[in-house]
């Protein structure tokens, strides 16, 4: 019997709108490369054997604002300390509790590469690479599917290559948006045949995984799956509503089973850890400004009880949306760029929808989609653009593998494409600030390395080398192996016991200081407790052609200093 798939005619392209199916094997294998010309080859091999050379000359990219998150409780469980981590917001403390501030599977991915080659820069940089272009594999699949020869796709294909880094998402690596975007991209090749009850359980184990990548994964997991049995061609137009809620309930009861696992594990390993984790998730996503510092103690964290006091301020519906608009524009030009990118991703769902054509059930799943990606979105998470940036980046797919039917509602395909390469053009300023940054940061990262060494051994020789260090997010994986108790300062309250810390790295990196030894101490240190120990390099300014690009200083260099308790007699 003829197998169906690319393989089924060797060397011929299926047709556009063809119902073929892309198995994942051949998107990441031989028969989906055999589909590029000789000179799309060339660009591919090009581009990756170029960004592996750059990466081995240049500067690592720094830290994003969430590595502690996201990193922290992996890299302390190879150091011997378990899956645990001080460095959080709201801990006021420097002990280490179980990791609760986040769904641990990116922390669980990023261990495989740090069990092997350390919490290190070097590792960071591989381990996003790998990602990059695990994420790159499936748009390439997209462009085998959808693109006829010619411009549109060699415009694709070398703007593949030339983002390759930052793998056709560009948010910070260290977030778990890329490992839901897999994940949530193998959901959707799964669901595009019927779903018999092993697939279905097999589908909702997947939304699962999403979930404990990031809990949004989950819900758009969920979606997807229920969008599915409702209004899919096996749904409702033929099953009985009895034989639909009936689905519903087992992909339910699938998709819980794993999260259920996880959380009686941590249960029973600290019984304050769900607490922890609800209480994180309403700072840090429904709402910023629902607690202050001294609202919830490190006591209450420990006991379980997380209640907030009368005084808690909730964001009304309006404030959210303007205090949102004022985030983003705080972060700067470049991610107001990639909003505005999503946004028109947005308009052009709504235009779809307008101009919808077919049967009610293929608009009705195009509707959906756009609300569960994009207008329930904006409308929960103003505060989280990378929510966005992973549903633009995932819309073209729910398209391209006809999710629920929708592509029936298309008056044109051709918009597959045209988001796809939207989706690749709004990379590339960013990818050009950050790519020059790492050039013009090479030799400050080469002195910041003769820094850690040196700090390192005036610790071990005051056997201070375990105490708490301060350091900044940009430079966490610089500082965390020779440190193991790192902490991020900007998490410290006015409840820290500070005379556990030894030493600061006060990083000028993303500030306007510009001067060695002129930046404040971060807040809640006392200077008159530290002397500096060494003094950072000159500033690293990003240029083009001679001309300054970035007001902030981006050197990796830091001014070091250390306790003045070390010089007591022992």
């Amino acid at each position: 019997m003829p197998r169906t798939g690319i393989a089924a005619s060797a060397g011929k392209r299926p047709a556009c709108g063809s119902d073929s199916i892309l198995f994942p094997w051949e998107v990441a294998g031989v028969l989906m490369w055999q589909r590029f010309s000789f000179g799309e080859k060339i660009v591919l091999l090009l581009g990756l054997f170029f960004w592996l050379a750059f990466s081995i000359y240049a500067a690592p990219v720094f830290g994003g604002t969430d590595t502690f998150l996201f990193r922290d409780a992996a890299c302390n469980l190879l150091h011997g300390q378990g899956f645990s981590t001080a460095s959080f917001e709201h801990s006021h403390s420097f002990r280490p509790l179980l990791y609760a501030s986040y769904t641990p599977l990116t922390q669980w991915t990023f261990l495989i590469f740090a069990a092997l080659w350390h919490c290190r820069p070097a590792t960071a940089t591989l381990y996003n690479f790998v990602i990059a272009i695990a994420i790159d594999l499936a748009v390439l699949g997209l462009i085998v599917r959808r693109m006829q020869p010619g411009l549109m796709r060699t415009v694709a294909i070398v703007l593949i290559a030339v983002t390759l880094p930052v793998g056709y998402m560009g948010i910070q690596a260290e977030r778990p948006e890329y490992i839901t975007f897999l994940l949530l991209l193998l959901l959707l090749i799964a669901l595009r045949s019927p779903l018999p009850l092993g697939r279905l359980v097999g589908c909702s184990i997947i939304a699962s995984l999403a979930f404990l990548a990031e809990p949004i994964g989950g819900v758009f997991g969920s979606a997807l799956i229920g969008g599915a049995i409702v209004l899919g061609r096996n749904g409702l137009q033929r099953k009985s509503v009895g034989g639909v809620v009936s689905r519903l309930a087992i992909s339910a009861i699938a998709f819980l089973i794993p999260i259920g696992i996880v959380v009686g594990v941590y249960q029973h390993k600290d019984h304050a850890s769900v607490a922890r984790f609800i209480h994180q998730a309403k700072v840090g996503g429904l709402s910023r400004k629902e607690t202050d510092d001294g609202r919830i103690h490190s006591a209450d964290l420990n006991n379980g009880s997380v209640a907030p006091t009368d005084e808690t301020h909730r964001l009304g519906a309006a404030d959210k949306y303007v205090d949102a608009l004022r985030f983003i524009k705080a972060l700067g030009p470049l991610q107001e760029g990639v909003e505005l990118s999503a946004m028109i991703v947005v308009l052009i769902w709504l235009v779809l929808l307008v101009r919808s054509k077919g049967n009610r059930w293929s608009i009705a799943a195009l509707a959906f989609a756009g609300l569960v990606l994009f207008v329930a979105v904006f409308g929960v998470f103003p505060l989280q653009p990378n929510y966005l940036v992973l549903t633009r980046s995932l819309f073209p797919f729910v398209l391209l593998f006809d999710w629920a039917g929708c592509r029936g509602a298309l008056r044109t395909e051709k918009v597959i494409e045209i988001v796809t390469v939207l989706n690749l053009i709004v990379l590339l300023p960013g990818l050009l600030l950050v790519s020059l940054m790492r050039l013009e940061g090479r030799e400050s990262y080469l002195v910041a390395q003769k820094q850690v060494a040196l700090l390192k051994s005036y610790l071990t020789s005051h056997t201070a080398q375990n105490n708490v260090v301060l350091a900044p997010s940009t430079h966490y994986y610089l500082y965390k192996e020779a440190f193991p108790n790192l902490y991020n300062p900007s998490y410290l309250s006015s409840q820290h016991d500070m005379s556990q810390v030894v030493a600061i790295a006060n990083c000028d990196t993303a500030s306007p200081f510009f001067i060695p030894g002129t930046k404040p101490l971060p807040e809640g240190v006392n200077p008159t407790k530290f002397k500096l120990f060494d003094s950072g390099s000159p500033s690293v300014s990003v240029t083009l052609l001679h001309r300054k690009l970035m007001s902030k200083n981006w050197t990796w260099s830091c001014d070091l200093y250390v306790s003045k308790s070390l010089e007591k007699p022992q």
